[in-house]
């Protein structure tokens, strides 16, 4: 979504575009990095392929083949990355060796990929060996399954048939945190805490060493950590020397103090104590290691043909593999791209849909030779014709009220790892898709696919930016008042004016902001019904626009409350609900509230929400509750407050040392959990401010800026650039 520029390619098939960029790379002499041996063997295991027969398979046209392998291998320092996910290209070993190919031929230095890093999912259990599990459960040859961290009944294909294979296992003990498909499976539960209440320690990847620590107390006294419980069951049937200590925390110091320890200076208490407060220790990296391949061995064997669509199954932007469903925030973060919550989609090409006479938000019947699932067509530009895309995630059957009965599970259309299929396959072709004549439609939250010219979400091309010398900005400021265009007086503020600057080349919409609020502001979730009456309770959100001109290029916005100087809210409140604090702060009065709703209908970012029903939060998620926030009933209006119960703790804190707010030190929840940065807060009135020298760049504007409203939420035009390919 935030490419330059995206080519659509096949399922599984980037591999194959990769071996394509390889093949006219040699055959034209800019493989640099690659000997003239090296490249006769490449030929030679691709035997049978060429530029025609690849563009056949990846649908991508073999003079863009070419135009990227020219751009690739003049570039100073490229860098191919590639995900392959099944059959419809080569199978995943091949296009995956063939992307480390294509660095290698362009002269990878080797300080962009180092094979020595291997993060930690590189080490997860290959489809084989979970296969080799399940036949050893099938024929009666475990006694005893022990499940922890793990829901393959949810998360493995129905095609396995896992819970035919559990039913010839004598004993299932399941240690878990909460219920899911696999533990109402178990003969036992052992209750375990989670992380947030104790200690561990992982490898995030070669050469860190991450520590766990509990950051709050037991939650429910019966459960135990599962440290605790392995090691009280290792204790009862093997050497009881072998665990020193009385806990799992014991054990873990030992274990830290006989074998990460070794080498290091000092004591280990202080070792310890250090890696406690980093959180973290960085072990002895290896020798930086690159791509090495047995050429003479390589192979690149063609797919299998296709008669159907192709079908794809993606881990959702949130709930990932369906282990995130159980959560009602994550559930009701609308997906990036479709602005869907609470549902399973099936993205389908427009083309295609008219194809086979599929209307947007009809049910839709999927099948594959290995099951059927029912959900309703997403139609749009962002999916390669001929092909089907479902998000994973949704479709549990005993993952709790919040994830239980919404969607459906797409694991049911793909096969059991085999011969055929080595590997796990989330990506399959000969699927059939049929309309069933209901219109379902959707719990989402866009309204549109584009901003109908209302220039909301800028863009400026790369070539252009040393041209911009004066941004559109009109300052939030007294002294950005005009008397001939303003009809009411200048604000003033004595000490601080409290703005927010977005950069929308960093933001990758992916919504943790809007989390983050949730979880800061006690904002309530309403579920799917309300949603679809367009009565969600975020105080944030991402809105996506698709570009008129590149159908299937999205554009972000992150849209809150704007803290406006001239704001429309504040002039219609009958009762003074809405109001300007001496900060520049649009205050919402809750106690004064009395619902007319004006605020909201003058709002031209329509960023406020309105309490419609008291929203229930059932035991435990009052636990959860910010106790520095209000917790709102029905009949008011709520909004974006800049978080300003982190404002007044800063204040405190200033005045009671005797100095003013300095930069930095107040954090809104949003742009603290903004991966990228691209959130900033501040004070306008201090010109030494991050938040004052990006209102003055020349890519900074003002979302609906002819209105005069002057927002205190400075956006910074995201930068593109065309790619002629």
């Amino acid at each position: 979504a935030n490419a330059d520029r995206w080519i659509p390619t096949l399922p599984g098939s980037p591999g194959l575009v990769a071996l394509g960029m390889l093949l006219y790379a040699t055959e034209k002499g800019i493989a640099r990095g690659l000997s003239d041996s090296m490249q006769v063997k490449l030929r030679g295991a691709a035997r049978g392929w060429s530029l025609e027969s690849i563009a056949a398979r990846t649908g991508v046209v073999k003079e863009t083949i070419a135009k990227l392998s020219e751009l690739f291998f003049k570039a100073d320092r490229p860098l191919a990355v590639g995900h392959v996910s099944g059959p419809s290209g080569l199978d995943i070993t091949g296009g995956l060796t063939a992307i480390a190919l294509l660095n290698r031929a362009a002269g990878d230095p080797g300080d962009l990929v180092d094979f020595s890093r291997q993060k930690a999912l590189g080490r997860c259990s290959p489809a084989s060996e979970v296969a080799d599990l399940l036949s050893a459960l099938d024929q009666g040859k475990v006694d005893v399954l022990m499940v922890m961290g793990a829901n393959p009944v949810y998360a493995l294909p129905q095609s396995w048939n896992v819970p035919a294979a559990f039913e010839n296992v004598p004993f299932i003990v399941s240690l878990a945190g909460h219920m899911d498909e696999t533990t109402q499976a178990a003969d036992l539960v052992l209750p375990i805490q989670t992380p947030l209440e104790t200690w561990g320690d992982y490898v995030p990847q070669t050469g860190l060493r991450g520590i766990i620590q509990p950051v709050t107390g037991f939650v429910f006294p019966n459960a135990r950590p599962a440290g605790d419980v392995l090691l009280t069951v290792a204790r009862k049937i093997m050497n009881p020397d072998l665990f020193p200590g009385n806990t799992f925390y014991d054990y873990l110091r030992h274990t830290w103090q006989d074998t990460v320890f070794t080498g290091h200076p000092g004591s280990f208490e202080e070792f310890w104590i250090g890696a406690i407060q980093r959180g973290f220790i960085e072990e002895k990296p290896l020798s930086r290691s690159e791509f090495t391949q047995d050429l003479d061995k390589l192979r690149f064997p063609e797919p299998r043909e296709s008669n159907g669509l192709h079908l794809v199954a993606f881990p959702h932007m949130s709930l990932f593999d369906g282990r995130g469903a159980n959560k009602p925030w994550l559930q009701e973060l609308p997906e990036t791209i479709t602005q869907i919550t609470w549902d399973t989609w099936v993205e389908i090409h427009p083309d295609t849909a008219g194809r086979l006479g599929i209307r947007h938000g009809e049910k839709v019947e999927i099948q594959s030779p290995y099951g059927k699932i029912q959900a309703p067509a997403y139609v749009y530009h962002g999916v390669q014709k001929e092909t089907l895309a479902i998000p994973m995630g949704r479709g549990h059957r005993g993952y709790g009220r919040f994830a239980d009965g919404l969607g459906t599970n797409p694991m049911a259309l793909f096969p059991r790892a085999d011969d055929s299929y080595p590997e796990f396959i989330f990506s399959i072709q000969d699927v059939k898709a049929t309309g069933k004549g209901t219109i379902v439609g959707f719990a989402n939250t866009d309204g549109s696919m584009y901003d109908h010219g209302r220039d909301l979400a800028l863009t400026v091309r790369l070539e252009k930016i040393g041209s911009l010398v004066k941004n559109k900005v009109k300052p939030p400021l007294p002294e950005g008042t005009r008397a001939e265009e303003d009809i009411y007086p200048a604000h003033h503020y004595p000490d601080y004016r409290w703005a927010m600057a977005i950069d929308l080349s960093r933001c990758i919409g992916c919504g943790a902001c809007a989390v983050a609020c949730y979880a800061e502001n006690n904002v309530p979730t309403v579920g799917a019904e309300l949603v679809r009456e367009g009565r969600e309770m975020s105080w944030l959100r991402i809105e996506r626009y698709f570009d008129p001109e590149w159908k299937n290029q999205p554009r972000f916005l992150v849209m809150l409350c704007q803290h406006c100087y001239a704001a429309p809210c504040e002039y219609v409140c009958p009762v003074y609900a809405a109001h300007h604090s001496k900060e520049g702060l649009n205050e919402q009065i809750y106690n004064r509230c009395v619902g007319t709703r004006y605020c909201n209908n003058n709002c031209p970012y329509k960023v406020r929400r309105f309490n419609w029903l008291p929203y229930p939060r059932p035991e435990p998620l009052t636990w959860q509750f910010n106790p520095d926030v209000v917790v709102r009933q029905k009949g008011v209006m709520e909004k974006c407050s800049f978080c300003m119960q982190r404002i007044k703790e800063a204040h405190n804190t200033a005045r009671n040392e005797g100095r003013e707010i300095s930069d930095g030190e107040i954090t809104t929840a949003c742009a603290q959990t903004c991966p990228t940065q691209a959130i900033v807060f501040g004070n306008l009135l201090d010109e030494e401010s991050r938040v004052f020298k990006l209102m003055n760049n020349p890519r900074a504007y003002q979302a609906l800026r002819e209105l005069n409203t002057r927002p205190a939420v400075i956006y910074l035009k995201k930068v593109v650039q065309d790619i002629d390919v």
